[in-house]
C-alpha cells in the first residue's frame, strides 16, 4: 500500500507518467528553456497553393507562439494579410490573394443578397517580386502571457534590425516587430489559369438565359452547410488537349456524400462550357 502511494505521487510530481495528458506549451521548446538569442533572424519564402494562392512560410528564432501579421504589397489597396504563429522555429500564413475590383459587378447587383462580396474579387498575386511585411505588436492584445514572459512587456528584452521603436519620440516606447523582405512569387501555372478562367465565366444556360454573377460567385452564395451544400476539396485541374483543361469543383452534397461539377476551359480562346448536371446548376444565377 505505502510502495503505490509513494509511486502515484511521485508519477504526480513528475507530470511525467503519460504522454497523454495536456502540454503546457505549443510546440518547440517548453517556455523555460527558451533563451533570447544575440541575433534574431527571419528568413521567408512564397509558394503558391493548387488555386494560385500565396502561401509565405518563414524559418526564425522568435519565441514559439509569438503572433505575427504578415501583409503582401503593403500600403496598397489590394493588398492581403494574415495572422500566423511561431510554430517550432517556424511561420506558415493561410492563403492570401489579391483583392482587385469585379469587372462584372454593375449597380443593380446592389439589391442581391450577396452583394457585398460581389463587389469584388480574389485573384492570384503575379509572379514577381512582392514586398512582404512582418508585424508584430508586444502587448497583451497580441501575445500570451508566456511569450510577454520571455520578451518583456512591451518588447522591451528584444534587439536587433527586426525590430522598431513604436513611439521614437519617447524615451519608454514599445519595441514592435516591422520588417520587409523582398519575396519572389512563383510562376502561375496553366491549372491555375484554368481555375481562374472558370471562376470568373459568367455562362449563359439554355432556357433561363445568361447568369447574373459568375461561377465562382454562384458557388459562393449556393455553398451553405443549411441546405447541405459545403466545399470538400475544391478546385482542380487538368490537361485534356494541348490548351483545353478540364476543371473540378469537389463538394459535398448532403446525403448524397462527395460529388463534383465539371467545366471544361480552353486557354487559347477563352471559352468555358459547363460539362455535367453539376456545373450546369452552378453555372447560372437569376437576376434578383
Amino acid at each position: 500500500m505505502k510502495e503505490w502511494l509513494i509511486a502515484s505521487l511521485t508519477c504526480v510530481v513528475l507530470a511525467g507518467c503519460t504522454q497523454s495528458g495536456p502540454q503546457s506549451h505549443t510546440g518547440g521548446k517548453p517556455p523555460n528553456e527558451y533563451i533570447l538569442p544575440s541575433d534574431f533572424f527571419l528568413n521567408a519564402q512564397a509558394t503558391r497553393g493548387s488555386e494560385g494562392q500565396i502561401f509565405v512560410s518563414g524559418a526564425t528564432n522568435l519565441p514559439d507562439g509569438m503572433k505575427v501579421s504578415i501583409e503582401i504589397d503593403p500600403g496598397k489597396k489590394n493588398s492581403s494579410s494574415a495572422t500566423a504563429f511561431v510554430r517550432a522555429g517556424k511561420l506558415l500564413s493561410d492563403g492570401l490573394w489579391t483583392v482587385v475590383p469585379n469587372p462584372n459587378f454593375r449597380l443593380y447587383m446592389n439589391s442581391f443578397p450577396d452583394a457585398a462580396s460581389l463587389k469584388t474579387r480574389r485573384e492570384p498575386f503575379p509572379a514577381n517580386s512582392h514586398r512582404v511585411r512582418f508585424l508584430a505588436y508586444f502587448n497583451g492584445a497580441w501575445q500570451s502571457p508566456e511569450v510577454l514572459a520571455l520578451i518583456g512587456e512591451g518588447g522591451k528584452r528584444l534587439h536587433g534590425q527586426l525590430f522598431k521603436y513604436k513611439d521614437p519620440d519617447v524615451v519608454d516606447s514599445d519595441m514592435i516587430l516591422n520588417a520587409t523582405l523582398s519575396i519572389g512569387f512563383p510562376p502561375i501555372s496553366a491549372e491555375v489559369r484554368a481555375i481562374n478562367a472558370v471562376k470568373h465565366a459568367v455562362l449563359t444556360v439554355p432556357g433561363y438565359g445568361r447568369s447574373a454573377t459568375d461561377v465562382e460567385a454562384n458557388l459562393n452564395y449556393e455553398m451553405n452547410p443549411k441546405i447541405g451544400l459545403s466545399r470538400a476539396k475544391g478546385w482542380s485541374a487538368r490537361a485534356v488537349g494541348r490548351s483545353t483543361y478540364e476543371v473540378a469543383f469537389d463538394f459535398i452534397n448532403g446525403n448524397l456524400g462527395e460529388q463534383e461539377a465539371v467545366w471544361s476551359v480552353d486557354l487559347g480562346t477563352g471559352v468555358v462550357k459547363y460539362v455535367n448536371k453539376n456545373a450546369k446548376n452552378f453555372s447560372w444565377t437569376p437576376n434578383y
